[in-house]
């Protein structure tokens, strides 16, 4: 309907739909992995994920997309280029991965199903120690590293 309409001679004006797409991106700690989770209210054509960091994608059994990757020529920024290309009907997307000590960003392009075709970009921020994580309970079993300090100084010259 909408390739007919902008087709004939008429004086009306295109616009894009606007989809709501919820994204999240989680550290599951146990695993030691990123979880990307993408969810639209329609039915999601391609992801594009582009980075400049290295970003090690990993499988998830139960993900109907198929994923290509692409060569990032080594003078450009790009150290990720993969395409998630969605089966029909598929709202919701998992992307389990995993990245290293690099600071960068995560660049997500988000192509719902729709007419006329229209991309959704986000952006994540890749941190060092981004592994890390906050505890308010201290377990006396889990291991610490210590740190001591000997020589000729005050506690107040130390601090």
């Amino acid at each position: 309907r909408y390739q007919m309409s902008t087709q004939e001679d008429s004086i009306g004006i295109s616009t894009i739909p606007e989809l709501s797409i919820s994204d999240k991106l989680t550290l599951l700690r146990d695993e030691s992995v990123f979880q990307l989770t993408i969810e639209a209210e329609t039915a999601i054509d391609n992801v594009l994920l582009q980075s400049d960091v290295s970003i090690k994608l990993i499988d998830v059994e139960k993900n109907s997309a198929v994923v290509s990757h692409s060569y990032c020529d080594p003078q450009t920024d790009n150290k990720l280029l993969a395409t998630y290309r969605c089966q029909v009907n598929t709202s919701k997307l998992s992307i389990l991965m995993q990245f290293g000590r690099e600071i960068g960003t995560l660049n997500i392009y988000i192509t719902p199903h729709a007419q006329p075709k229209a991309t959704h970009i986000r952006s994540y921020p890749i941190r060092q120690l981004s592994l890390n994580t906050r505890i308010h309970n201290f377990d006396d079993t889990r291991p610490v590293n210590v740190l001591t300090l000997k020589g000729g100084f005050s506690f107040a010259e130390m601090h």
